[in-house]
């Protein structure tokens, strides 16, 4: 599998669940599973392994960022508005997220460019994926 084919299962099942999470560490070269960590962090409707230990223990809840709804989710946004907004809200959470060094300065810019970029690439394909079900 490649990362084409989890960002297409990601899309099929809506969300990252348990399977979805797994696989990306079966992917060589492959930086998903650290997107996935932090995406863990700042958002709600991301996978938790039972033994997940956050790196920053209730992030959200201090940073007021927490979505009981999950409304906020680039990967539950049903119309592409909500994703235009899910979009926008996900980016200021990583971007809070960051403000505090998590490893190095170096390795956080680089995971932080990462995450976006991931970020960016999903909600592209996630219009198609929308546009395609509205035709």
């Amino acid at each position: 599998m490649n990362e084409k084919k989890l960002i297409k299962l990601i899309l099929q099942k809506g969300q990252i669940d348990e399977e979805v999470f797994l696989l990306s560490f079966a992917l060589e070269n492959s930086f998903l599973r650290n997107v996935f960590r932090i995406l863990q962090e700042i958002d709600c409707t991301v996978y938790r392994h039972k033994n997940h230990f956050p790196m920053d223990i209730d992030f959200l809840i201090h940073q007021n960022l927490i979505d009981i709804n999950n409304k906020k989710s680039v990967f539950t946004a049903s119309t592409i508005s909500e994703l235009y907004s899910a979009k926008k809200a996900i980016m200021n959470k990583l971007k809070k997220f960051f403000q505090k060094e998590r490893f190095d300065i170096i390795y956080d810019q680089y995971l932080e460019l990462v995450v976006r970029i991931f970020i960016r690439d999903f909600v592209n394909e996630k219009i198609q994926y929308l546009n395609k079900k509205i035709a």
